[in-house]
């Protein structure tokens, strides 16, 4: 019989979307943007607030594929965020690198099992999609998560600047 924990960790293994450019490879970086104020403490760094728990929970956290990403894109989508009545006011817009291998392999549960699996979610509007599910579900397990997370927030930089030195760039080599 296949535990659920297997279950989970063989969607990997298939494609999740007819518009995936293939599945994530563990060396593929992950970008995830953001742009609430509220998220940066007086240091200039990322709250783990910034990390919304239903997402990690149920909806899947949303992130972006490196290589496949569009800084056209991002804009899109972050102005149609913040256009978001509920979301007024937020002007500070970030991004932060997540490494697949890391997010899979390296954040683990206390016996060493895997908590976390990558999934190409590719959108017909966005081919670089791609979802961050946990097998934790607990409000204990979730701020453990978060914790795992803390790292990456800390290396966080300006989205504008980021989208012109990393994505402009790589795009306009292709």
């Amino acid at each position: 019989m296949t535990s659920f924990r297997t279950h989970f960790l063989l969607h990997e293994d298939c494609a999740q979307s007819t518009y995936s450019p293939g599945l994530v490879g563990n060396e593929e970086v992950l970008l995830r943007t953001g742009f609430n104020p509220e998220a940066i403490d007086e240091h200039g760094n990322v709250r783990k607030t910034a990390i919304p728990s239903e997402h990690l929970k149920k909806s899947g956290f949303s992130v972006d594929r490196k290589k496949y990403a569009s800084a056209a894109i991002i804009r899109e989508r972050v102005a149609a965020q913040k256009a978001n009545p509920n979301v007024q006011g937020r002007a500070e817009e970030f991004i932060y690198e997540l490494l697949t291998q890391v997010v899979r392999h390296e954040m683990l549960d206390a016996n060493s099992e895997r908590i976390n699996i990558v999934l190409d979610t590719a959108r017909e509007d966005n081919r670089a999609h791609a979802s961050i599910y946990t097998f934790y579900r607990s409000p204990s397990e979730i701020k453990q998560l978060k914790d795992m997370l803390e790292p990456f927030l800390r290396r966080y930089v300006p989205l504008e600047k980021y989208l012109q030195e990393h994505l402009e760039v790589s795009n306009a080599a292709q």
